[in-house]
């Protein structure tokens, strides 16, 4: 899936898929939940979310719907699904996200599995993440505790030469707030959690007469997208707020196709219009 106004604004362009591609990175957490559900999330079928989303200055709605439970390795999960409202594909991140993958509640923990997929122009195949059981959401977490992280790197070629990403995924938990306004409504109750994703760029040249290939960086290690959702106890997400954005390096911008930008960012909201718990 891709939402269209990254595709137009961004050198990175993100989707997500349940789909397995051939290069994946692989991390299990270990169990951190507890014995005490969550309550800020609920995954009883046809459970459903509306959202307005609004992305630099164009609206769109997203419709998140849990699906009927599906077993994978002896541990039930219900299958969620993502898309436009009323039909189509959904253009915010949350729902894209979590568009046919496989949610559970372990204790006070939400947790995913599935694969997602982030694709770069010039790359022939996107960087993709296998997540198993990847933690989005803790309850009782600390503000700042990392829930989960998935390190590892890609070399691809673009414009004749080797371009290496390495990356960091993560989740984190955040602070916890009395109430919050979002869209005119008043929420009580509601802890964020944080999604990131951490990128460097270098490339190996190899240079006639010097013995040594030198290693150029195109983009410093950043946050190049930073994901703040809000729950809402006893509601779900209710507030979505995504920035996207990256700075290259300009000495070596001409190693670059010419249509890439040097800096850029955006930011993404998501609000809840409509919800529906069983």
């Amino acid at each position: 899936m891709k939402p269209n106004f990254i595709i137009a604004a961004f050198f990175f362009v993100f989707f997500f898929t349940s789909c397995s591609s051939d290069h994946d990175d692989s991390y299990t957490p270990t169990n951190n939940g507890d014995s005490v559900p969550t309550t800020y999330f609920s995954l009883t079928n046809s459970n459903y979310w509306k959202y307005l989303v609004s992305s630099q200055g164009n609206n769109s709605n997203d419709i998140l719907t849990v699906g009927s439970s599906v077993v994978d390795n002896s541990i039930t999960y219900n299958l969620m699904s993502g898309t436009a409202d009323p039909s189509g594909t959904a253009t915010g991140f949350y729902c894209t996200t979590l568009n046919n993958n496989k949610l559970r509640i372990d204790g006070s923990s939400l947790k995913m599995t599935g694969t997602i997929n982030y694709s770069f122009p010039g790359l022939t195949d996107p960087i993709s993440f296998q997540l198993n059981d990847f933690t989005i959401f803790k309850q009782n977490a600390t503000s700042g505790d990392v829930l989960g992280t998935i390190p590892g790197s890609v070399t691809q070629t673009i414009n004749n030469m080797p371009v290496t990403f390495e990356y960091s995924l993560r989740s984190e938990a955040g602070e916890n707030l009395a109430s919050l306004n979002s869209n005119g409504v008043t929420y009580a109750d509601v802890k964020k959690s944080k999604i990131i994703l951490n990128l460097k760029i270098t490339t190996t040249q190899t240079i006639t007469g010097v013995p040594t290939p030198i290693t150029v960086v195109i983009m410093d290690a950043q946050d190049v997208i930073t994901s703040t959702l809000h729950y809402s106890n006893g509601i779900g997400m209710v507030y979505c707020n995504t920035l996207f954005n990256y700075s290259l390096n300009p000495s070596v911008a001409t190693l670059l196709p010419s249509n890439i930008p040097l800096s850029q960012n955006a930011t993404q909201d998501e609000y809840l219009t409509a919800y529906h718990i069983n």
